[in-house]
């Protein structure tokens, strides 16, 4: 039976109770058994368990943060989280999340100073090797004795990051020695002179920096001169560009491809939410709007699956192309049970039972899958970030076959495909948005349908057994990790910015969001030097923010406040997503004179943002089009130009009429051509040019199989 890996001694807090894990219950690990700080022991069956876990009721408990006062007394104060902590400090927790997680691949090591120095040793090298590429600075190698403790604490707190972020505050303020106008001609003459093919070196760099400045300082007063930058400063500014970007720049692409690759075996797996993958593809589908007849366009589908076990965690289908919102939304989706999915619990004949804790997430080079937020967030769900090498596919081959296994069973049998190539199409010209007659609803319905009740239930070649069979079996042999809760989720995958509180709340995209307490933020809005928040929205729901004071918050854990949208402000996004907000707001700034400039009549606002969200759609469909139709022309070109040299090679003594041999290779013509005396020669049919290039490539005999039958 599955079962959590749960320390002894582990605290948690049950709806504001601190209770402290013991044991496990003698019905093989079903029920935990927990204390009170009175010693009143309490039951949780392990259902209980994930459902406390999911509703936030249970949760990790860690010991405040202690400051002394200077007079003997020890006050405390809240725990720096990974969130709100200094560079220094999340470099610094990201180093020990990768030692720690180096370990977590083999529990069974023991937790000992000399079983673990080899693995401190190994994660050393690797960290030292990406540092010295990247020209930057690496710690020495973290003792076995220290590794222990982190473990320690890690396992304590959650098997979260925030439990290895130094708890240490006012560390001292750090300002850049140069100042802005020479940090701007250091990059102009790095750009101009060394990063481009051929550069010149760090000297002759150096010496450019010294020319600009010098020829700045010729218009200026002999106290208002600027001293220009010594040899070591230019050196440790060269030191801090990316070694890809300098060697793709100084050398060229290919050569930087060719010197950054990455040469490593596949992965394998033992166990399930070892190892996930994510990746996202452009849907082969034209969907329609909710009337039924305005099209609106291809959507844009992003998968996670675990490697080992082949079970789908979760998916997104949306208009929006891939970024870092839609890829943590989808690692949140794959963490929450499936219940906690749109509209799954009412649609579902089958149990989809695929939800946990991954322990590493592998994507590709797109920019979303390694954009910072992306990284932190996963870093905060206690997981391995790993990036695959460029052109190696196959080394996440698992979600690019469930990904072209799903566009052929799905997107390809529904009315309103555009196929993988042209070449596939059997409606001959007519274009695909003039068949489309599924909404996007209605294709998700269906995606989700197939995901769950035949995917899942079908027998995989690679693994020799059905997904959900191989789930349950793995859940029940290995120790899943504990779950979080759906609050630390939320909060792990959801984007945060950085906004100045005032007395007039707080300012987000000219939006004015106002706390339940208003003395809460009168008092931050009073603190002495300007404070700032991180704030979080939901982009489909600009009504509410949820935002986080370091200073104002629980002395246990951090706590995100909730503010609520103004009521002056409230018609003007209610029931709007976040990109229709945006680009409405647009079009009234740049056009007052048709708009106006007060905060009435959006409605026009909002109608021309729809129209021209349309507009953008159809001459994207328009560019696919003409594009195709190129592509179509180019290779019936090639077919003419092949046929003409081969005819050409077998007979050198004669020269007939290239047009007559292709005619020959392609079969008799459907219709006779015009006489030649003609000025212009009419073009043969779509449809014809369409049999003869299918029967060129052996794609007619499907199709002429097929009416036969």
């Amino acid at each position: 039976m599955p079962s959590f890996a749960i320390i002894p001694g582990q605290k948690f807090l049950l709806s504001g109770q601190v209770i402290t894990f013991r044991k496990r219950a003698r019905d093989l690990g079903q029920t935990y058994v927990f204390e009170d700080d009175n010693g009143v022991p309490c039951t949780l069956a392990h259902e209980d368990f994930v459902k406390a876990r999911a509703d936030n009721r249970l949760r990790d408990w860690s010991a405040p943060s202690v400051a002394s006062r200077g007079n003997g007394e020890v006050a405390q104060r809240a725990r720096v989280t990974f969130e709100s902590a200094c560079e220094r400090d999340k470099f610094m927790a990201e180093r020990a999340n990768e030692y720690i997680l180096e370990w977590a691949k083999d529990r069974s090591v023991p937790r000992t100073h000399e079983s673990l120095e080899p693995l401190c040793k190994r994660v050393h090298e690797r960290r030292k090797a990406r540092a010295d590429a990247e020209r930057r600075w690496e710690p020495k190698a973290m003792s076995g004795s220290r590794l222990v403790q982190l473990i320690r604490k890690w396992r304590y707190g959650g098997e979260k990051i925030d439990a290895v972020v130094p708890q240490v505050e006012h560390r001292g303020n750090y300002e850049h020695r140069l100042s802005w106008t020479v940090r701007d001609v250091m990059w102009q003459a790095t750009d101009e002179f060394y990063l481009v093919l051929n550069g010149t070196k760090v000297a002759g760099l150096h010496r450019e920096i010294c020319k600009l400045i010098k020829a700045l300082n010729k218009g200026r007063a002999p106290d208002l001169r600027i001293q220009p930058p010594s040899y070591d400063a230019v050196l440790r500014h060269e030191r801090t560009i990316c070694a890809f970007t300098r060697a793709y720049c100084r050398q060229g692409a290919q050569a930087a491809r060719e010197q950054f690759r990455l040469v490593q075996g596949d992965w394998l797996t033992t166990h399930a939410n070892e190892v996930w993958e994510i990746d996202d593809t452009r849907a082969d589908i034209i969907c329609l709007s909710e009337d039924g007849k305005t099209v609106i366009g291809r959507p844009w589908l992003t998968l996670v699956i675990d490697r080992h076990t082949r079970m789908i965690m979760s998916f997104v289908l949306s208009f929006s192309p891939p970024d870092t919102e839609t890829a943590l939304e989808a690692v949140r989706l794959a963490m929450l049970p499936k219940d906690c999915f749109p509209g799954a619990r009412d649609r579902l004949e089958e149990a989809w039972e695929g939800h946990g804790r991954g322990e590493a997430i592998h994507v590709d080079q797109g920019k979303h899958y390694n954009s910072k937020a992306f990284k932190a967030g996963v870093a905060r769900l206690g997981m391995r970030h790993e990036t695959m090498p460029l052109l190696k596919a196959w080394m996440k081959g698992t979600v690019e076959r469930a990904i072209g296994t799903a566009t052929r069973e799905v997107f390809h049998t529904t009315p309103g495909t555009t196929y993988s190539s042209i070449l596939e199409r059997h409606d001959g010209d007519v274009a695909p948005e003039l068949l489309a007659v599924a909404t996007l609803d209605e294709v998700w319905e269906k995606l989700l349908h197939w995901l769950v009740n035949d995917y899942l239930g079908r027998r995989h070649r690679g693994i020799d057994d059905t997904p959900r069979r191989l789930w349950k079996r793995s859940i029940e042999s290995f120790e899943q990790r504990p779950p979080l809760t759906r609050e630390d989720i939320e909060v792990a995958t959801s984007l945060s910015v950085g906004r100045m509180v005032r007395k007039g709340g707080i300012q987000v995209d000219k939006l004015r969001y106002l706390t339940a307490d208003g003395l809460m933020m009168e008092m931050l809005a009073k603190s002495k030097g300007d404070r700032e928040v991180l704030v979080r929205r939901d982009p489909s729901d600009l009504t509410t923010i949820k935002f986080l004071d370091s200073r104002v918050t629980d002395a246990a854990r951090e706590v995100w406040h909730t503010a609520t949208l103004c009521k002056e402000h409230l018609p003007l996004v209610k029931g709007r997503t976040l990109e229709e907000y945006q680009l409405a707001r647009s079009m009234r700034d740049f056009n007052p004179d048709r708009f106006g400039d007060d905060d009435t009549h959006w409605d026009a606002a909002y109608e021309a943002a729809a129209a021209e969200l349309r507009r953008r759609a159809d001459s994207k469909l328009a560019r696919d089009r003409v594009g195709a139709e190129a592509a179509r022309q180019r290779i019936l070109r090639q077919a003419r130009e092949t046929a003409e040299r081969d005819w050409r090679m077998a007979n050198p003594q004669q020269h007939p009429d290239p047009q007559d041999q292709f005619d020959a290779a392609l079969g008799p013509a459907a219709e006779p051509t015009s006489p030649p005396d003609e000025a212009v020669q009419p073009q043969p049919p779509v449809e014809q040019d369409m049999d003869e290039l299918r029967r060129m490539h052996g794609l007619g005999a499907r199709r002429r199989n097929e009416e036969s039958e």
